[in-house]
């Protein structure tokens, strides 16, 4: 990832690591690499290069590993951008907007399920958790906030959730260190919010 003041370059790749092999690229040209994910039965896998403001998805071999049929997703309209995905037991796809202030649910062919506002800008990333895997925790950042947005990034809400977690996709053993992690996703200085994960969601 280029952070660079004058602007991220497209110098960064996608790596898979595979035992006893040497890491390999999948997808280069990339200035801040984000929101991989797989699908439930690990046969797709979704990437967001942040800056383009659009999610792709591949297809992805189970037995080699490679990506083929890259294709356009979803493109976020409004000021937020794609940062980091989780996928729920429904195939959806729900994907933290940076500098949108929301996460948003799509459908596994693209459109948008819902939307979920949150009371702050700049949102990271989100996951599953608790005893049933059916609360969604989400992690923002305080980068580029005045000290009002973030006192107000402070606030945590919660509702009782319906949607669950993905299944960790059961890659063979060549590739098993791929699989899309289900653990707390930690981000420094990140405030964590508990949202709810329902069909039709009710704050």
């Amino acid at each position: 990832m280029d952070e660079a003041p004058s602007g991220a370059r497209p110098i960064g790749q996608v790596y898979a690591y595979e035992g006893g092999t040497s890491p390999r690229a999948l997808v280069s040209g990339v200035r801040i690499a984000n929101s991989i994910a797989f699908s439930p039965d690990g046969r797709r896998m979704y990437f967001a290069d942040t800056p383009t403001k659009i999610i792709r998805c591949y297809d992805y071999d189970l037995d080699s590993g490679d990506l083929s049929a890259e294709r356009t997703f979803a493109a976020p309209q409004g000021p937020g951008a794609p940062d980091g995905s989780t996928v729920d037991a429904d195939g959806c796809l729900w994907n933290a907007e940076w500098g949108g202030g929301r996460v948003v649910r799509y459908t596994p062919d693209g459109r948008v399920d819902r939307a979920v506002a949150l009371p702050c800008s700049q949102v990271t990333c989100c996951a599953f958790g608790g005893a049933r895997l059916d609360r969604l925790y989400v992690t923002t950042a305080r980068i580029g906030l005045d000290a009002p947005a973030r006192r107000m990034r402070a606030r945590c809400s919660s509702s009782t959730p319906a949607s669950r977690a993905s299944p960790i996709p059961r890659f063979p053993p060549r590739v098993r260190h791929s699989r899309f992690e289900r653990s707390a996703l930690r981000s420094s200085g990140a405030a964590v919010f508990a949202v709810a994960a329902r069909r039709h969601l009710r704050l």
